[in-house]
């Protein structure tokens, strides 16, 4: 026994280790109930996206499956499709997905530890890493940031056997984790920056000079490698230019490469590292280009709302107060020792502490934060303190702190996972301080907010007929009672709800509510959701239209409250049955209608038709609504020879006739029709522009072409998009950017057609419940007409 334990004491260790830290988390999700909070219960949503794109038998299966999710990169969710399929879509999959990370990341930090120092730091740094609280919080949920640590952790384990971009295999293996890593999350570069700048420039003592060198060889590789061929791909004018460029800057790379140090197998290596990843990263981030863009300005701006600290010493003291909950305080207070010892010994590698430090300010320069972003340094702070631990190995009192530590990570990983939220814990301060003390609390929970009777309730009261969908709205943003849970449990069960949040129109297409007393969300949703739930419940004109269904009550010690559509017929509201009344309330109201507003309309006619039931007429409902007009503007497009047929269609009466508000409770089919000149657009794009360029819209061989030309730079820039537009009469419209040209280049379709060729479907959908019947398209070189006068 002694010959085996003095062989192998880190394997049967490391071993109890991930053992430890599965079956933890296999209880922990045995004996939760609880819904998952916001972001997990989106992550959930995303995966069962993947699920039904992958399933499909469409025509553009891999461009449905890269159109998915245009701001999370696919591999986390892909990943986890497989275990929620097998768990019947609950979260449980979730945790058996994080928990293959969470023991990536165990082996990865011990490896490193192993490399960097011996088995005793590596097995140190392995448990204290799987003990930190927040870790096992986020591995315990559907969230993206434990595969992220993982590839964060794997990515420096590989780099370190790369021996800086020398070792050909490991590079190789380095090179497909970074490609994996970005495929997780886009924010993975912050923590690889380090990596990669000590693997091109470190291994070596050079002088400044020196360094220079290398650092212009590497940009001549980059442009070489990435920026001209690319230019020559896309130039349409110039293209020999640059590959003249591209074979003497080839030349001279292979010339120079014994005289800026760098080895051939480095400069091969680092050509199939970038190729790797090309060809692992470019299909979703070149399809995702411009909604990433977007989607990571309004991300990052969403801290503004949620009030982020963005100024002064909070700004960069944000992440060092929030380790006291990610590690906990005793952890949190053993690693700064560790790293304050070690720093003065002068002990602590240079790629650790780049680790740590260069992320912590990036983050910290940003607007969004949150504790979860910061995660990717958790094992990079877990390996300073196993080093530091293995480091008293030959004091006296180094057995005491060893039974100390190894009992605070015991006690850390049994208090924060499963001492219970209840009545006695909740009640007595000292326990809820002593548990935070030693880190973020998120102990299982058997505890039923009412999801499923609630949409069971909802299915049983309407019994909607075959293909037909309710239209559920939730007016709460509380953590275990959001929208996100009742559309997930939906979609997992197949039932005819459409799940959907109130943006502007309250009331509008909307068969339930579901809202709660009491904390509703958030502070910055309360702003939001409050007004709303107030109105909803006091306004007459919701009061008349919606009734309190259902009464819930919740574990926090409300209730949830389920609203049915039930309107009463406004027989006693002044000139409700007057048809020409209601006629100009809609022409007052129809200029304020959000987005699809008529403004400045020059002739506006409101034709009413009544159903062949008198009855209908006091519940505002009508076989038909036409407005005609000679010009309006809608969404600031002017257009002409403007008229629009609503079919079957009913509106909330009361919020018409009293609040001067256009809501729709039902409308089965639009028929528009109308001219959009192209004089009109281009004199609102000359006042956009302000005299400094000129933007012209035309139509040839029946497509739209659009030529701009700006000055920049003392030279004048011209771009030019060719659009197309096919319509399958009654069914769908396909717009589709066939050509965007800027200057001398012609922009890859790749990059723009997500956001440009999107199909605009004339029947129902989940969300345009409507019939919009276009039967003719039309496009003339100055107009533009939609089902014109021959259209009947």
């Amino acid at each position: 026994m002694n010959k085996l334990w003095n062989q192998k004491p880190a394997f049967f260790f490391l071993t109890a280790i991930i053992l430890w830290m599965f079956l933890g988390n296999i209880v922990w999700a045995l004996l939760d109930r609880m819904p998952p909070p916001w972001d997990a219960s989106a992550h959930m949503h995303i995966a069962f996206k993947y699920w039904e794109a992958l399933r499909s038998d469409s025509a553009s299966w891999f461009y449905d499956i890269l159109s998915v999710e245009p701001f999370y990169p696919p591999l986390y969710h892909l990943s986890l499709v497989p275990f929620i399929w097998a768990m019947d879509f609950n979260t449980d999959g979730a945790v058996l997905l994080n928990s293959l990370c969470l023991m990536a990341t165990i082996l990865s930090v011990y490896g490193i530890g192993k490399e960097l120092f011996d088995w005793r730091a590596g097995l140190w740094s392995a448990l204290i890493v799987a003990c930190y609280p927040f870790l096992m919080f986020a591995a315990r949920l559907a969230l993206i940031e434990s595969m992220l640590v993982a590839a964060v952790s794997v990515s420096y384990y590989c780099f370190i056997r790369s021996e800086y971009f020398e070792d050909r295999r490991w590079t190789f293996v380095f090179s497909l984790s970074i490609a994996l890593g970005m495929m997780v999350k886009w924010t993975f570069m912050f923590f690889l920056f380090p990596a990669m700048v000590f693997g091109l420039f470190g291994g070596k003592s050079f002088s400044f000079k020196h360094l220079t060198a290398q650092a212009l060889f590497y940009l001549g590789m980059l442009i070489g490698v990435l920026v001209l061929p690319f230019l020559i791909y896309i130039l349409e004018t110039g293209r020999w230019i640059a590959l003249t460029v591209e074979l003497f800057l080839i030349i001279a790379l292979i010339a120079g490469l014994s005289r800026v140090s760098i080895s051939v197998d480095k400069a091969f290596n680092l050509l199939v590292m970038v190729g790797s990843g090309l060809m692992i990263c470019f299909p979703w981030y070149a399809h995702t280009l411009f909604s990433l863009s977007k989607g990571s300005i309004k991300s990052n701006l969403s801290g503004l709302k949620e009030g982020d600290p963005t100024t002064g010493l909070d700004q960069w003291l944000y992440y060092l107060k929030i380790f006291k909950i990610e590690l906990g305080i005793p952890l949190m207070v053993l690693f700064f020792v560790a790293l304050a010892v070690m720093l003065w010994r002068r002990k602590v590698p240079w790629i650790l502490l780049v680790w740590m430090a260069v992320p912590y300010v990036i983050l910290s320069m940003l607007t969004n934060k949150d504790p979860r972003y910061i995660m990717p340094i958790l094992p990079g702070m877990a390996l300073v303190t196993g080093v530091f631990l293995t480091s008293l190995r030959g004091l006296k009192f180094y057995r005491p702190i060893r039974a100390g530590v190894l009992s605070v990570c015991l006690v850390i990983f049994f208090a924060c996972s499963f001492i219970p939220w209840n009545e006695w814990t909740l009640s007595r301060p000292w326990v809820n301080s002593t548990i935070m003390f030693l880190g973020y609390w998120y102990p299982p929970s058997d505890q039923d907010w009412r999801i499923k009777q609630t949409l069971e309730d909802i299915l049983r009261e309407s019994n909607p007929a075959p293909g037909d969908a309710l239209i559920v709205r939730t007016l709460t943003n509380h953590r275990s009672y959001q929208r996100g849970i009742f559309r997930n449990y939906s979609e997992a069960n197949d039932l005819p709800i459409q799940m959907k949040s109130v943006k502007r129109n309250l009331g509008e297409f909307t068969d339930f509510f579901i809202t709660k007393e009491l904390n509703v969300g958030p502070s910055f949703s309360n702003e939001d959701i409050n007004p709303k739930r107030v109105r909803l419940t006091s306004d007459p004109a919701l009061v008349n239209t919606f009734e309190i269904f259902r009464e819930y009550p919740l574990p926090d010690k409300s209730n949830g409250l389920v609203l049915k559509k039930n309107v009463k017929p406004a027989t006693t509201l002044d000139g409700a049955l007057d048809m020409e009344r209601v006629a100009e309330k809609l022409k007052k109201a129809l200029v304020d209608y959000p987005l699809y507003g008529f403004k400045k309309a020059r002739n506006l006619q409101i034709e009413i038709v009544p159903t062949n039931d008198p009855a209908d007429a006091a519940l505002g409902r009508y076989a038909s609504i036409t407005a005609r007009a000679d010009f309006l503007e809608i969404n600031k497009v002017p257009v002409r020879e403007f008229e629009v047929v609503l079919s079957q269609v009913q509106i909330n009466l009361y919020d018409l006739l009293l609040n001067n508000n256009l809501i729709f409770f039902e409308l089965k089919r639009i028929r528009p029709r109308m001219t959009i000149e192209f004089k009109d657009l281009n004199a609102l794009a000359d006042k956009a522009m302000k005299g400094k360029g000129k933007a012209t819209l035309q139509g040839k061989d029946g497509k739209l072409v659009l030529n701009a030309s700006y000055p920049a730079g003392g030279m004048q820039l011209n771009a030019e998009a060719i659009i197309s537009l096919a319509l399958d009469p009654m069914s769908r419209l396909t717009p589709r950017l066939d050509r965007l040209a800027v200057g001398p280049a012609v922009i890859p379709r790749a990059f723009y057609r997500r956001d440009t060729d999107q199909e605009v479907a004339l029947t129902p959908t989940g969300g345009w419940p409507i019939y919009t019947d276009i039967a003719t398209l039309q496009v003339h070189s100055d107009r533009l007409e939609i089902n014109g006068k021959q259209f009947n």
